[in-house]
């Protein structure tokens, strides 16, 4: 099972330095944190962009998360940002505890998809928008196994007729890398800010 996905930016090991700098009325501990935070919302915002569209072409199947068919968005809004500090290191986090976010955008250290295997028979891949808006589970008696010769197995809503879920024991899903792609084009604006505030507090002392 594929572990929860975040992002970590790091400024660590000022140590003695900061001690040192703001002797001299350098406050580097105080502004790295702000930027650091501003650089996880930078991140967070590209990686909400990515996940619902942004460069990224083509259907995904199941269609939950990034565009296409019955995409919900849910993926965009599950990323959040985190930040703590522990002497003079701090780390900002952006990440999502959705374990499918891991798995569109692939797995570590290279590959170009991820198998995801039923834990019973089969897998639920949502075909409609409503059929992507709740698990098959909820729909109770509205809908019932279809499986004409040679096909794969749907389950179809009675009152429409509509297949609303296809049924698979296991599905690949194309790696997304939309967290890869995010983190390359907001890398130069986060650089920049934090880069910018030390630049900055170094200034003021000279003032």
């Amino acid at each position: 099972m594929p572990n929860p996905l975040f992002e970590r930016i790091v400024f660590e090991g000022l140590g003695d330095a900061v001690k040192s700098f703001n002797k001299f009325g350098g406050d580097i501990a105080a502004v790295v944190p702000k930027r650091i935070q501003a650089a996880v919302f930078i991140l967070q915002g590209e990686i909400k962009k990515q996940a619902s569209g942004g460069t990224i072409g083509g259907a995904l199947t199941p269609g939950r998360s990034l565009s296409g068919k019955g995409a919900t968005g849910k993926l965009a809004q599950s990323f959040t940002t985190a930040f703590r500090s522990s002497g003079n290191d701090f780390e900002g986090r952006v990440g999502s505890p959705l374990i499918y976010a891991r798995i569109h955008e692939g797995p570590d250290g290279g590959g170009t998809s991820t198998t995801v295997k039923a834990k019973k028979k089969f897998l639920t891949i949502p075909l409609t928008g409503a059929a992507a808006r709740r698990p098959a589970r909820e729909w109770g008696t509205a809908l019932q196994f279809v499986q004409a010769t040679g096909k794969a197995p749907v389950l179809i809503e009675d009152a429409t007729g509509i297949a609303q879920y296809l049924l698979v024991p296991s599905v690949k899903i194309p790696a997304r890398r939309y967290v890869t792609i995010a983190m390359k084009n907001a890398k130069p604006r986060m650089d920049k800010i934090i880069v910018d505030g030390i630049d900055t507090a170094i200034q003021k002392v000279g003032d």
